[in-house]
């Protein structure tokens, strides 16, 4: 079952696009995509910020599990399982992958709870690294050095810091935008493999998304607002989407 996460949300945002009267589900297994038109200036910026905590809305409410959540923290968010990737992805510290998982792990709002954290040695955090760096298809690198990474190897390194945090829900904030096309299929294989496993996932691209056509439930957001919204079937025949992408028709 879709469960509500804005309701009805309005922010005025001197730095970016404001929202308005926007509303978003997701639902655990379930692949949410929203396409902003027009770029910037559709608002994908600032609802990505909206969801995870890095901005609040003047109007309107965010709830997540049946709970409202619209003035907690990032840290606070992380910890109830709702997590972002950044845009561009995270500049992680350490010598190894691997090592820079383990410390988001067991940083302050890292997902795991503390007295889990102190239950579980090194070696059984870095075994639990290694792992969603297989899955990316990172672990041949689990060695390098983070900044060593080219622009689709650090994308992927991003989509493994999240589920590292042992999310219920991610946001994918853009980030398929800087990657070459070769690279798109993989990424979409993943994040598609991720909410078929259970995890409820948003995943926001401006113009170009990767994933559209495998989407469970799509919105079209463009001026901040949702020019279409639902079934994903049902949006890719709509008259905002076919005029956004008259080519798609």
């Amino acid at each position: 079952m879709a469960e509500s996460l804005l309701r009805a949300v309005d922010v005025r945002s001197p730095g970016g696009v404001p929202l308005a009267g926007l509303s978003l589900s997701a639902a655990a297994g379930a692949l949410t995509v929203v396409i902003g038109v027009d770029g910037r200036a559709a608002g994908c910026a600032v609802l990505a910020d909206l969801l995870v905590g890095r901005g609040h809305p003047e109007r309107g409410s965010i709830h997540w599990l049946g709970r409202p959540i619209t003035r907690r923290t990032v840290a606070e968010r992380v910890r109830a399982g709702l997590v972002g990737t950044a845009s561009p992805p995270l500049d992680l510290p350490g010598e190894r992958l691997v090592d820079a998982l383990v410390v988001a792990m067991i940083a302050p709002g890292g997902g795991w709870p503390a007295d889990l954290l102190r239950r579980r040695a090194p070696p059984a955090l870095a075994m639990a690294a290694g792992e969603v760096l297989d899955f990316v298809g990172l672990s041949a690198l689990a060695g390098s050095r983070p900044r060593a990474l080219d622009v689709t190897e650090r994308a992927l390194l991003e989509l493994a810091r999240v589920l590292a945090l042992r999310p219920k829900l991610i946001v994918v904030d853009r980030l398929a935008a800087s990657l070459p096309a070769s690279a798109k299929p993989h990424l979409l294989k993943l994040v598609h493999s991720i909410a078929v496993g259970g995890i409820a996932v948003v995943w926001l691209e401006e113009d170009d998304h990767p994933a559209d056509s495998a989407a469970d439930q799509l919105v079209l957001l463009g001026d901040g607002r949702a020019l279409a919204a639902g079934p994903a079937a049902v949006v890719r025949a709509s008259a905002p989407f076919v005029a956004a992408f008259p080519e798609r028709r």
